[in-house]
């Protein structure tokens, strides 16, 4: 799925839940929360302590998809592509989530949420005897990468979130805003091997931090014996990215590439969460749901490679990357 019709996607599916939100309710399935209820009394007022805390501990399962040029990585000597960026698929992978909340008399609450994934990794690797070579001119320059035995890749990459949030009730609906801290750090290896000179490596470690303000939304309704509960979030964020480079050759005794640079630019992150409750209890629930989310603006450590054999080669960020995550969520939810 292109990246933009994505976007359009999140933001229809936001749009029609506000407008649903705003209109009237139908009485018989859709009842205000037993949260909502505890909080108030049934006078409306508070009754006796006003500070109520939830925390949810959740375990993400994220899939992710790189919008990024799909770059020719292994080429025969007649120049036959063999193995490209796109033969590298991220798995899906698990990572806790944990959200703790205070809730005020007055509905307002203040969140801090975190999640991470440790790792995503992919890795692929072709062989013919005195076959393979690297594409571009930088080939030419080299021996390990020319007329190679073997050359292997690895992708790996990591990724950590970090949110605080204020909710206000809004209507029929909660409004969030926010501070949001977003790392996203990869490295990437191709391992040449040949048999006549060496094994040798072009390693490119990239790192994103994205930070900034965002806006959200959230919809919170009863459904007989289940609630449910969608919200999204999108904000526009400075990220400073930077990528390193180094490239041996001849058994990784010479020296080819060795280089840092960092390089500043607008991104932007969005999400959309769709969850269903079962409350076991006034303490416990069940939480289990689908998140969407997107991120864009991002020095991928795949787009760092270059091919090209200047003095300038392997010196520049390229930060117009971006990743489309999705997956299930699963976890438990407590209230105090």
């Amino acid at each position: 799925m292109k990246a933009s019709r994505t976007a359009a996607v999140l933001a229809a599916l936001v749009a029609m839940a506000v407008a649903s939100d705003l209109a009237t309710a139908d009485p018989l399935v859709d009842e205000p929360a037993a949260a909502d209820s505890q909080m108030t009394g049934e006078s409306g007022a508070c009754p006796g302590k006003c500070d109520a805390i939830y925390v949810q501990a959740e375990a993400l399962f994220l899939g992710r998809i790189n919008r990024d040029r799909d770059q020719p990585l292994v080429l025969t000597t007649p120049g036959e592509t063999l193995l490209t960026t796109r033969d590298l698929d991220f798995q899906f992978v698990t990572s806790p989530r944990l959200l703790v909340g205070l809730r005020g008399c007055d509905d307002r609450a203040w969140e801090a949420s975190y999640f991470g994934l440790h790792h995503w990794r992919a890795a692929a690797v072709a062989s013919s005897e005195n076959n393979l070579r690297i594409p571009g001119d930088l080939a030419l320059a080299t021996l390990d990468y020319f007329d190679a035995d073997t050359i292997g890749v690895s992708y790996s990459s990591q990724l950590h979130n970090f949110e605080i949030n204020r909710v206000t009730p809004f209507h029929r609906c909660s409004l969030l805003v926010g501070f949001r801290y977003l790392n996203l750090n990869e490295q990437f290896n191709l391992h040449a091997i040949d048999s006549d000179s060496g094994a040798s490596d072009y390693r490119i470690h990239a790192r994103n931090n994205l930070f900034g303000a965002q806006l959200g939304a959230r919809i919170e309704r009863r459904w007989r014996c289940f609630d449910w509960e969608l919200t999204g979030k999108a904000g526009v964020f400075g990220n400073v990215g930077r990528q390193a480079t180094w490239m041996g050759d001849f058994d990784n005794t010479v020296i080819l590439r060795d280089s840092a640079t960092t390089r500043g630019n607008v991104a932007f992150v969005g999400d959309l969460n769709c969850t269903l409750l079962f409350r076991l209890n006034d303490i416990w629930t069940i939480r289990g749901g689908y998140t969407l989310m997107w991120v864009e603006g991002l020095a991928l450590a795949t787009d760092q490679l270059d091919f090209t054999d200047t003095v300038t080669s392997g010196t520049a960020v390229r930060n117009g990357g971006g990743v489309f995550l999705h997956g299930a969520n699963v976890g438990l939810e407590a209230r105090w």
